[in-house]
């Protein structure tokens, strides 16, 4: 409930007099001025309806207050501008509207209801979205305008990756720290649509109008928020990540994240990686999006959030000179963030081969605040000398420093090309890394690679955890974002002020406790209840699936000539894999004839065109050099570079084809199923069942318990109710309790919200149809 109005509203609102103002604002212009002549639609406005519902996967019977809303406005707008009529304002064809030449269909709305008060008007918001018609009516002049909330923002395709929990590091003792909260899946598809729970979001090329080929902006981007996966790039073979322990007691993640500017909720905080301080556990390696689109002799960007408060966060202040984010640029070449020496922040800048090293100054990390944005840009082969800018916080470097004599780019094969490594013996956020194909950029900032995010998002922490992730491209946001959700009988909606809001379980079943406004038979018309048989599950089958990755053959060569390379030159093959975490970035070994083997996993075994013939050659003992990984679009490339002067390609001898590429691979084994039950309830109505069954379902642990909390729901009756019809109040928000009381009859009765449709009329006032369930008594 909007309770910003206080007594003053309440007594307003719910009296027998009262008056209502409504605010239509359209942004023409797109600008976010709302400058338009005729972006105040409120004076022409005959009648608005906004229509909110939440809607499930749960049979409706079953009476849980869940799923997903996207609502819609509907506007009659009536009257005239400069003696032209609306049915011509809002023609595309005529030359003399204000509006002609502009893109009228998805421009944004907002929509307000106000009450008059003796101390003013207090407005409260209802609606904020894009406009989808505008539908004029020569007969009456009348146009009607149809809006979708910010749902649409979020039919963007999106992408994750392939990922399972190792099964080397479940092994070693490490299960639970590896799983990821369902809650990162949200997250990582509003990042990619302008939306976070956190300030910022990767920055992507189409905002630059860059091919997605270019080698400018983001290469690696790991929010943090209940996942040690990427947003952007692609997690590390299981023997190069190292995790704590379930034994030790560690805690990967804790909600102290920064939140968005624009959160109303700034105490729901996001989830940050956990400063695991001395702990072991803390070192995770990645690799870019594309290690062909980074320019060596570019500019590099690199940062992260540094999180100070919460448990462990100020081992900054103390902790000995160690690394926090190591990034591989190619051609040897390193950089580093690094922290220590009593609280500070510097970078250094070196060729892994031997020469100097470039350092930063060294900053003092601000105290100030719960967290600290920290930016690093490395121009290290600017014509006549290196450069370096460094902030973090509120203290900076002061502008580009010099960080000594010309430092000349050297090209050198570098098969680490790419690689980030992360420690968070700190406690971040947010981590990014990108480049700029050019030097000498004029501006000290990351706004090629990271961005302020321009939609806020509040999420809850998610009651379900993750032991795999199936690799999605070209999905729908909206569609995973609402899938992700339904597994865990969660709610997620964008509100009335356009804030994204996902809602665990335990946020609806908390707003029950409280009724926000009471009423009695005389406010409400169409009050009816079904007691029936129908809402009763007191058997749950959960089908669960379970995956892990390990280390095996992702591909083998069928064809002699499927790899053949022209002496002299690189050549680059894409190839067909699936359920594939990570390519072996390491080079494949050398075999002979006598030595390859059809088991083999990282092998190959080469031929040279020489005299006419096909053949081995020992006396080669370098043979050639091969790599493989992903780009950008996740099809994996091997790289193969023939130094020689003849073709070569990769078969033996017998005439068989002979390349073998290994990687951590994502296995899945058979979907199972398991049962949870209320005795006491089957032996008082029999045994009902509802499975659970979803892709996001995975191992027991949180299913089991997912079943058990919704067995206290749905074990006994609960009467089902048919929408209601009440004055309109502005203040009632999807969730929200509301009391009737009818002691001559029904009793008293508690209702929660799950949908409203709320309509606005000059002539006949506020009224608002509620879509409600029954709350059942504590017993």
């Amino acid at each position: 409930m909007q309770t910003h109005g206080g007594t003053a509203a309440a007594g307003a609102i719910e009296s027998r007099e009262r008056r209502f103002l409504a605010s239509l604002m359209v942004d023409w212009n797109r600008n976010g001025l709302f400058d338009h002549p005729l972006s105040d639609l409120s004076s022409y406005l005959d009648d608005v309806s906004v229509d909110r519902s939440l809607r499930g996967t749960a049979p409706e019977e079953l009476l849980l207050i869940e799923g997903a809303a996207a609502a819609e406005l509907v506007a009659t707008v009536h009257g005239a501008y400069n003696g032209l009529p609306f049915s011509g304002v809002f023609s595309p064809y005529n030359t003399a509207s204000p509006l002609y030449g502009k893109d009228v269909i998805g421009a944004e709305i907002i929509y307000r209801l106000g009450v008059e008060t003796p101390g003013g008007v207090i407005w409260y918001p209802q609606f904020t979205g894009r406009v989808r018609t505008a539908s004029p009516d020569r007969s009456d002049g009348a146009v009607e305008i149809t809006a979708l909330d910010r749902a649409e923002l979020l039919r963007r395709p999106v992408t994750l990756p392939y990922w399972a929990v190792s099964s080397y590091q479940e092994r070693e003792g490490a299960y639970g720290t590896q799983l990821i909260s369902s809650q990162w899946v949200i997250d990582t598809c509003l990042r990619q649509c302008d939306t976070s729970p956190t300030p910022y979001r990767p920055a992507t090329r189409e905002e630059f109008s860059l091919p997605d080929s270019s080698s400018t902006g983001t290469q690696f981007w790991m929010s943090g928020t209940g996942s040690l996966v990427p947003t952007v790039g692609y997690f590390g073979h299981a023997v190069d990540n190292l995790y704590p322990t379930d034994a030790s007691g560690a805690v990967m993640y804790r909600a102290t994240a920064p939140t968005h500017p624009n959160s109303p909720e700034p105490t729901t905080a996001p989830l940050a990686l956990a400063a695991l301080g001395t702990s072991s556990g803390d070192l995770h390696r990645y690799s870019v999006l594309d290690r062909d689109q980074i320019l060596e002799e570019g500019t590099h960007y690199a940062g992260f959030t540094l999180v100070t408060n919460g448990v462990g966060s100020d081992y900054y202040k103390t902790a000995a000179n160690h690394s926090v984010m190591g990034v591989w640029i190619g051609a040897r070449y390193f950089f580093n963030v690094a922290i220590g020496d009593n609280g500070k922040i510097w970078s250094n800048f070196w060729n892994l081969d031997g020469g100097p090293t470039l350092s930063s100054p060294k900053l003092t990390i601000p105290t100030t605040g719960s967290s600290q944005r920290v930016e690093l840009i490395w121009d290290p082969f600017r014509s006549g000398t290196p450069q370096v800018f460094l902030r973090c916080g509120t203290a900076t470097t002061g502008g580009w420093v010099s960080t000594g004599s010309a430092f000349p780019f050297t090209w050198q094969d570098d098969g680490d090309k790419g690689t980030i490594v992360l420690s968070h013996k700190d406690s971040l956020s947010d981590v990014f890394y990108g480049t700029w194909e050019g030097n000498s950029p004029s501006v000290e900032t990351t706004y090629l690679v990271t961005r302020p995010a321009k939609y806020a998002a509040v999420l809850d922490q998610s009651k379900n955890r993750l032991c795999t992730i199936a690799a999605q491209s070209g999905t729908d946001a909206w569609d995973v974002i609402t899938e992700v959700a339904a597994a865990e009988y969660g709610s997620v909606f964008w509100d009335e002020s356009g804030i994204f809001r996902f809602w665990n379980y335990d946020r609806v079943v908390g707003l029950q406790s409280t009724a926000v406004r009471s009423f009695t038979l005389d406010d409400v018309t169409g009050l009816k209840l079904t007691n029936s048989l129908d809402s009763v599950r007191n058997m749950y089958s959960v089908k669960a699936k379970r995956s892990r990755s390990h280390y095996a053959r992702i591909f083998k060569s069928d064809d002699v000539d499927q790899f053949y390379t022209p002496g002299g030159t690189v050549k680059y093959f894409t190839v067909p894999v699936d359920h594939v975490v990570q390519p072996d970035p390491l080079r494949p070994s050398r075999r002979t004839n006598a030595t390859w083997r059809d088991s083999d996993r990282h092998r190959y075994v080469v031929q040279w065109f020489k005299s006419g013939a096909w053949v081995e050659d020992d006396t080669r003992t370098s043979g050639v050099d091969i790599r493989a990984y992903f780009d950008e679009t996740r099809r994996v490339v091997i790289e193969i570079w023939n130094g020689y002067g003849e073709p070569c390609r990769l078969a033996n001898n017998n005439g068989e084809a002979c390349l073998a590429i290994g990687g951590t691979v994502v296995e899945d084994y058979p979907e199972w199923t398991f049962t949870r039950k209320n005795l006491a309830s089957v032996n008082k109505f029999g045994g009902r069942n509802f499975e659970l069954a979803s892709d996001w379902h995975q191992e027991s642990y949180d299913a089991l318990s997912l079943a058990t909390t919704l067995l206290g729901k749905t074990s006994s009756p609960t009467p089902a109710t048919d929408a209601i019809r009440i004055a309109g109040d502005p203040r009632l928000q999807l969730g929200d309790c509301i009391s009737i009381a009818d002691p001559d009859a029904m009793g008293s009765l508690k209702l929660q919200i799950y949908g409203i449709r709320r309509v606005f009329s000059r002539t006949d006032g506020l009224s608002d149809t509620l879509t409600i369930e029954l709350v059942r008594p504590a017993p």
